[in-house]
């Protein structure tokens, strides 16, 4: 049996139901919560959210998260589905889906998922080394000042994770003396070991922000640094000399040798698959654009789909 969850710190609420405008959806805040809910208590049976947010997981033997399931809580929890339910908070169905303690098959699965949820409340999460931030998370001095404020506003929600498995590993240049180094392995079960569900800071959950925080987050490319080319500079000159006939004698080597790219991970997997969706839904969710305009989108983005496919098979092919 996998562990039972930890106790979530208390959210505020306003004395009074009230329906807050949160973007792209609706979310009810109460203070007692609402049949029963209250979203200062992680184990209240009685509500229909903690109830939903377990019927999306699925366990291996009982004993780990093995699969998650998006499509149920994008048709219950996206206001442009028909079965949309403005009763389910968001709040705590996160409280419940990510609480602490409870066993994940691997930290990619509960990344891949945090990131799929994080597109139906409005947020970006990012991992850094063993926790889970949003990415308005930290505070930074811009040298411009932005229309809709800064990237990063200090947003308090953050997940701390756990490897229950570690594994001993050399360095990458082992010296005689060097000694097997232990890792946490979080290719296998994975646990919220403690954190913050809030949002805060000038963060609010929102399509707006969820918008805001994928794009302003690419950066620009930095610029390549010059090389020194001073008579000083005869030694570094020389090395990088031959550093470069070393190089052109392997590119001799491996001309005729197709040599694919590393295949991409699952955490990169799911952000490109959350930045891709998130500029689909910045076209599906203008108002101005009609059933025509959709469908000519969808079209193109197809053609370019395929294109781009075609010319790297031709590519490969001309390579072999």
């Amino acid at each position: 049996m996998h562990p039972s969850p930890g106790q979530s710190s208390d959210s505020g609420g306003s004395d009074e139901s009230s329906i807050k405008d949160n973007g792209d959806h609706c979310v009810l805040a109460l203070e007692g919560g609402v049949d029963g809910c209250d979203d200062g208590v992680a184990d209240d049976t009685n509500c229909p959210s903690i109830l939903f947010a377990q019927s999306l997981k699925s366990y291996h033997e009982g004993e780990h998260v093995c699969a998650y399931n998006h499509d149920l809580l994008h048709n219950k929890c996206h206001p442009e589905s028909d079965e949309y339910n403005p009763e389910l908070n968001l709040n705590i169905i996160a409280k419940e889906l990510f609480k602490f303690q409870e066993l994940w098959k691997n930290r990619g699965l509960l990344l891949e998922s945090l990131i799929n949820f994080g597109r139906i409340q409005g947020f970006k999460p990012i991992i850094k080394r063993n926790t889970i931030q949003c990415s308005r998370s930290g505070v930074k001095d811009y040298k411009r000042c932005f229309h809709n404020g800064p990237l990063k506003v200090d947003c308090p929600f953050v997940l701390k994770l756990k490897a229950v498995y570690n594994y001993k590993s050399m360095p990458d240049n082992p010296t005689p003396n060097s000694k097997p180094r232990t890792r946490p392995d979080y290719d296998r079960e994975t646990f919220v070991k403690e954190g913050n569900y809030e949002h805060g800071g000038g963060c609010s959950p929102s399509a707006k922000n969820l918008m805001m925080a994928t794009f302003r987050s690419v950066g620009r490319p930095k610029k390549r640094k010059e090389v020194d080319e001073t008579p000083n500079s005869t030694a570094k000159s020389a090395k990088s000399s031959t550093a470069t006939n070393h190089s052109e004698a392997l590119s001799e080597v491996t001309a005729s040798v197709a040599i694919p790219s590393a295949a991409p991970t699952s955490i990169q997997k799911a952000n490109n698959r959350m930045e891709i969706m998130s500029a689909v839904d910045f076209v599906l969710n203008n108002p101005n654009f009609g059933a025509n305009d959709v469908n000519h989108f969808k079209f193109n983005v197809w053609e370019l789909a395929q294109n781009l496919v075609r010319k790297k098979r031709a590519h490969i092919n001309e390579e072999c």
